[in-house]
């Protein structure tokens, strides 16, 4: 029993440091993360009303750059 307690411990010791990391980075424009009533986070957008248990990224819905187009 002592092998399946030291694993869960490594397990929960990575855990906070990757969530760390992802809150480090800010929410894109129009996101919100909230807690619910036990305790989980999720995230709203609140312009679209979509919600996610998963945290959106900054790259999944920033606008796609401008093409450059060239007159030669």
């Amino acid at each position: 029993s002592e092998t399946l307690l030291e694993a869960v411990d490594k397990d929960s010791s990575t855990s906070p440091a990757v969530e760390e990391e992802a809150e480090s980075v800010p929410l894109p424009v129009g996101w919100r993360c909230y807690r619910s009533a036990e305790g989980r986070k999720y995230y709203v957008n609140t312009n679209s009303k979509e919600t996610t248990w998963e945290r959106p990224c900054a790259a999944a819905t920033a606008p796609k750059p401008a093409r450059t187009h060239k007159n030669s």
